[in-house]
């Protein structure tokens, strides 16, 4: 390692000043121990008796200082506290090559170690983060030889450490036992890695290898790889998802997230089987994909220009969240911090991910040239959260930044002294309100006045409430809630949607835990909802429980002012049934007013029809028919049968009913029937009921069986 340290003072010195420079400086050791600037009597190493001016900090506005790890004062970002994620310092170069300018691509730290792929080996280094805010010492633990490691990915297989590398050039892949650093051993080589092109992005899961193949290669796919016999890998299955170089797995291995920068899609893949993947959505992207990572339900993408950020939760339907500006390539997250490298400007960016609907550029952050070579640029990173590894490609180093970590805000102590929060001789101000009362740390409180305060500070607002993106939830200190109101900037208004959803009509109600999605209650009169449009008319439902007794109790009452109309098929300029204002009802009747206490426009069945004459009968028929004397059915329903009775010759006929009459099966000793022989001969009918069948005779007035035709009607008892 090396470490290159560089300070300039400058000090202007007016000539009465200087003399008293001079002075101090002569005097002894003693007496020189604390400068006082305007006082005899100074107390601290500078004592300054009126106000302090740091030109460096010039600025607009007013803005609170800020004491970084190493003492500096700066100014922070926002006017009073900055988000950890602004903090990101160079603080080693490492070199990971034998010679300037060699290749360095993307490195992965894992378990306590960082991996570092170059031009011609793989190289392992210590991480362990043993002492808080001291950098790792990054000592080489170990390295193989490998051809154009370009990739790297580490996995554990039946408890072996296990790292495995895309060859970009020969287009194979190698998997090397890692677990002991200090002695990595190559296991195997398999070409033909990627299928199509040259091996690219490399992921894994246990057992499980994704390889893509590069960018700009025609055809390209994603070859699927079994290791669990790391000396014999085994292809499982390739899918035609395009050239990459950018893909993320989820933690459980079940989600692949696929930048396809050559069709500019976002593919989602279900790989819970991993012989079997299959592509869940391909949500159109319309840029070329830099750096792709993924923190916890929220997918985030770079290109040249800006940081795009995805909702995942539902991966059949990914939805685009916001693109904020920040050139950038590769791409990391930790603890809600996203590190961009911009290989362009050769500068690392700092996001604040707290809310994906909304990232915030914190700094910027250059990368320090060392000389080794005209091309050397920022290409890959890696981080644990604490520190960030970037790749210098063709410097064949690593950088070694310092992100996280809380803001140490400058205060003023009681007698003037500058110090941190908290201050070494007191305790950190603090600031609480209650009721009326606004305490302030040292004992110090004001009594707020009834009529003034701040937005609902004191219960009432004195301006419009901006949820801004957020939303109202329930829950408690420690069990929270998702779920509760949101209004989104159309002024759309959500109550229960899950989170990230937003409203997508003026009113959205969600439930997901109940039938009972919404209720509408009151102990009044009704109307309990009404439905008014401008200069059209109201319409109400009416829960009239409340207000009546018997078979009205519990009534749900829909009210028009001129109508009610119910369309079955969603077409309002056709309804199917209406009430018109004078209690008429139309069915099919359409926009025409019906014209009868029941106007059907259109074919009726009636299946019981009841009246005081008949009782509890309805006496409806269910079969009717003319018969001629050859047994021949003239005219009649199509319920039934003629024939002979068997072994008559004459006047004997058999009516056999159908099971579409509901007959067939039925004993008919007790049905109605009636019969009327034709013509103006005298003559005798009868009959004789049978179980799904009437037997009808005719005769003369002698008594002889005689072919007579006749017509008849059964009726329902």
């Amino acid at each position: 390692m090396k470490t290159r340290l560089f300070s300039a003072f400058r000090l202007v010195l007016f000539p009465g000043l200087l003399l008293l420079v001079l002075a101090l400086l002569t005097a002894p050791a003693a007496r020189a121990q604390n400068v006082g600037i305007g006082t005899t009597a100074p107390t601290q190493k500078l004592d300054v008796d009126g106000n302090l001016r740091l030109r460096g900090l010039s600025g607009s506005g007013l803005r609170l200082p800020q004491v970084q790890a190493d003492g500096t004062i700066t100014v922070g970002s926002d006017p009073l506290f900055s988000s950890s994620a602004n903090i990101a310092k160079s603080v080693d170069s490492l070199h990971v090559s034998v010679g300037n300018g060699d290749r360095v691509f993307r490195p992965v730290v894992s378990g306590g170690r960082l991996y570092v792929p170059t031009g011609g080996q793989l190289r392992i280094y210590n991480a362990q983060l043993t002492t808080p805010g001291v950098p790792p010492t990054l000592a080489l633990l170990g390295a193989i030889n490998l051809p154009e490691a370009f990739f790297v990915t580490v996995t554990t297989v039946n408890g072996r450490l296990l790292a495995v590398t895309s060859d970009f050039t020969g287009n194979a892949f190698h998997v090397v036992d890692v677990t002991n650093p200090a002695a990595p051993t190559l296991l195997s080589s398999t070409s033909n890695a990627s299928e199509d092109g040259q091996a690219a992005a490399i992921v894994s899961k246990d057992n499980i290898v994704f390889i893509s193949s590069a960018a700009g290669i025609s055809g390209a796919r994603l070859a699927v790889w079994d290791i669990g016999n790391p000396a014999a890998p085994v292809r499982l299955t390739s899918v035609a998802v395009g050239g990459t170089d950018q893909m993320v797995l989820s933690p459980s291995g079940n989600t692949l997230y696929v930048a396809d920068n050559q069709d500019l899609v976002l593919r989602i893949l279900n790989v819970s089987y991993a012989p079997n993947p299959t592509v869940m959505s391909t949500l159109p992207l319309n840029f070329f994909t830099g750096g792709i990572a993924l923190n916890g339900t929220s997918l985030y993408l770079t290109d040249s220009r800006s940081l795009h950020s995805y909702d995942v939760t539902n991966g059949t339907a990914p939805r685009a969240l916001t693109s904020v500006p920040g050139t950038g390539g590769d791409l990391a997250i930790g603890s809600n911090s996203g590190l961009l490298v911009d290989p362009g400007s050769r500068q690392l960016l700092s996001f604040d991910l707290t809310n994906p609907l909304a990232p915030v550029l914190r700094g910027a952050v250059p990368a320090p040239s060392h000389g080794e070579g005209p091309d050397e640029y920022p290409g890959y990173l890696a981080t644990d959260g604490t520190y960030a590894y970037v790749g210098i490609d063709f410097g064949g180093r690593i950088e070694v930044y310092t992100i996280g970590g809380t803001p140490r805000v400058v205060v003023v102590g009681l007698d003037g002294s500058l110090g941190t929060v908290p201050a070494p001789s007191q305790p950190a101000p603090s600031l609480s309100l209650s009721g009326q009362t606004l305490s302030i740390g040292g004992g110090n409180s004001v009594t707020l006045p009834v009529a003034a305060g701040d937005n609902l500070g004191n219960h009432l607002a004195t301006q419009n409430l901006n949820l801004a993106g957020f939303r109202l939830v329930g829950g408690s200190a420690t069990a929270p809630s998702t779920l509760g109101l949101n209004v989104s900037s159309a002024g759309n208004v959500g109550l229960g949607l899950p989170a990230g959803g937003s409203p997508l009509s003026p009113l959205h109600v969600y439930s997901s835990s109940s039938f009972d999605v919404a209720r509408l209650e009151s102990n009044s009169v009704g109307p309990h909802l009404q439905f008014t449009k401008t200069n059209g008319g109201t319409g109400i439902v009416d829960y009239i429980g409340t207000d009546y007794t018997g078979f009205r109790a519990g009534a749900l009452e829909l009210r028009g002012s001129t109508s009610v109309q119910i369309s079955g098929d969603g077409d309002p300029s056709n309804p199917d049934l209406v009430v018109a204002a004078n209690g008429n009802v139309g069915i099919g009747t359409g926009t025409s007013a019906p014209v009868a206490r029941l106007d059907v426009n259109g074919a009726a069945r009636v299946r019981s029809v009841l009246s005081p004459t008949t009782g509890s009968h309805s006496l409806l028929p269910v079969a009717y028919g003319a018969v001629g004397g050859q047994a021949a059915s003239l005219s009649s329903t199509d319920n039934y049968t003629v024939a002979r009775v068997p072994g008559q010759a004459a006047g004997a006929y058999r009516l056999t009913f159908s099971s579409a009459s509901g007959l067939s099966a039925v004993d008919l000793t007790n049905t109605a029937v009636t019969t009327t022989l034709f013509g103006t001969t005298p003559g005798v009918i009868t009959y004789r009921p049978g179980t799904g069948y009437l037997d009808v005779f005719t005769f003369n007035l002698s008594g002889a069986a005689t072919d007579r035709g006749f017509s008849f009607s059964m009726f329902l008892p």
